[in-house]
Formats: C-alpha cells, sequence, structure tokens
C-alpha cells in the first residue's frame, strides 16, 4: 500500500530533476533548430552610397570639338538658323541668326579637317591656345584670314560644352563683309 500511496502521488507531476532535464533538452531542441538568430543573420550590405548626380548630357552633341562643330554644320545645312545658334558663344550684341547665316555663306573659304579635330571631352594642348581652346581650321577671304576657334564653356543646363568662339565670330561680318553680297 505504501507502494500505490508513492504512485498517486507522483502521478501528473515530475520529479525535479526530470522537470529540469526537460527544460534543459528543450533549450538546446529550439537553439539547434533552423530558426536563425540575429546573430546568424547574414551581415546586411551597406546602405548603397548617395548617386552621384549624372553630369548631365547635352541634347546637341557639344561634348567634344569635333561633334560640336560637325553638330554645327548639320544644323546650318539644314537651314535650322535658331539651332544652329546655339553652336555659338555669343555676346549680348551679336544677332544670332545672321552670325549663322554669314557663317554659311562663308563655309566654302573655312579650311579645316573636321577628322584631325579632337574628339575628346577636353579638347588637346595647342601651343598659343589656353586649355579649353582648340583650333578648328581658319577662314580665307580676300587675303585676310581669321583663325576658326573652339571653346569650352561650362553652359548651366548642358554642362561642359563646346562652342565656336567670341574671338571667331566677331571676326565673321567683317570677313562676310570682304565676299562682296
Amino acid at each position: 500500500m505504501s507502494l500505490l500511496r508513492k504512485s498517486r502521488q507522483g502521478f501528473g507531476r515530475l520529479p525535479d530533476q526530470t522537470y529540469l532535464l526537460g527544460i534543459a533538452f528543450a533549450i538546446l531542441l529550439f537553439a539547434g533548430s533552423p530558426v536563425s538568430s540575429c546573430a546568424q543573420l547574414p551581415p546586411s550590405a551597406a546602405p548603397p552610397p548617395a548617386a552621384k548626380t549624372a553630369a548631365p548630357v547635352d541634347p546637341l552633341g557639344r561634348q567634344t570639338p569635333r561633334s560640336s562643330l560637325m553638330g554645327f554644320l548639320k544644323y546650318q545645312a539644314l537651314g535650322d538658323y535658331a539651332t544652329a545658334a546655339r553652336f555659338l558663344q555669343l555676346s549680348w550684341d551679336q544677332n544670332p541668326v545672321e552670325l549663322t547665316k554669314e557663317l554659311r555663306t562663308l563655309y566654302p573659304n573655312f579650311q579645316s579637317s573636321i577628322n584631325l579635330l579632337s574628339d575628346d571631352p577636353n579638347g588637346t594642348v595647342q601651343t598659343g591656345l589656353s586649355p579649353g581652346q582648340v583650333s578648328a581650321g581658319f577662314i580665307t577671304v580676300d587675303g585676310k584670314t581669321a583663325n576658326f576657334i573652339m571653346v569650352r564653356v561650362d553652359d548651366p543646363a548642358a554642362g561642359k560644352i563646346w562652342l565656336i568662339s567670341q574671338d571667331t565670330l566677331a571676326v565673321v561680318p567683317d570677313l562676310y563683309a570682304r565676299l562682296g553680297r
């Protein structure tokens, strides 16, 4: 009878050692499961660096001396003088459409090899010219010769672009007048 009494008292209740062993087993089972803990997660990728704002792209293709001169010739040949004038480094007192028409008339007197003109956005260093200037050739009319200079400028909308320089444009009216037209 004493055996039965022990049995009834122990029923539904685990002895202290068995209880502790069960808890330890559950902890080990949970710790070994495939559920990842924070310490097991792969390190997260560093946040991407702030994206650099891309340099503006000029829709007219004036990034190099060669592409700028070719674009100017293309638009003036099409008779699109307003767009061709966007290839000129104008001063406030110059008429862009008139200058473009005069340059078109002077084109047969233009001596250059466009294929030799720099296709580098930085241009090339040339003796007698400051950085950011490139000689594209020259124009000769009735014994007067003028250098045809391209200059690199910083346009707020298009970034660094190449234009026909103000120095070149300053002599265009005189050369045009020499044609006698």
